[in-house]
């Protein structure tokens, strides 16, 4: 009866020998990825990232077809200024004189009722 006893008290139920098989599969392919990534010589997550960063800093924004941000608002400025300068032209012109203004059709007049 004690045989039986200690052989109840280590039956594991189903759903635990499933997850354990499951954490064990797991665990043998990191080990497999591990072994296969000191075999093959593969470049770790860091130097991955290394070369990652120097591959974006290699690249031209501009021929990715990315904006350069700078060279967008040195662009909208001048853009500013000549607007301001003409504004500033016309506004010279209008002021201090008086504007002659000459109807040559005039639109027929509808009142709402």
């Amino acid at each position: 009866m004690s045989d039986r006893a200690a052989e109840a008290r280590h039956a594991e139920p189903r759903e635990t020998k499933v997850y354990t098989n499951a954490v064990l599969t797991v665990i043998a392919a990191a080990l497999v990825m591990l072994a296969a990534h000191a075999t093959i010589g593969l470049p770790g997550p860091a130097e991955a990232r290394a070369e990652r960063q120097a591959a974006i800093r290699s690249v031209d924004p501009a021929s990715q077809g990315l904006p350069n941000a700078a060279e967008q608002r040195l662009r909208m400025i001048a853009a500013l200024e000549r607007m301001d300068e003409r504004l500033s032209k016309i506004e010279g012109k209008l002021s201090g004189r008086a504007i002659e203004v000459k109807v040559v059709e005039m639109p027929e007049i509808k009142i709402a009722q």
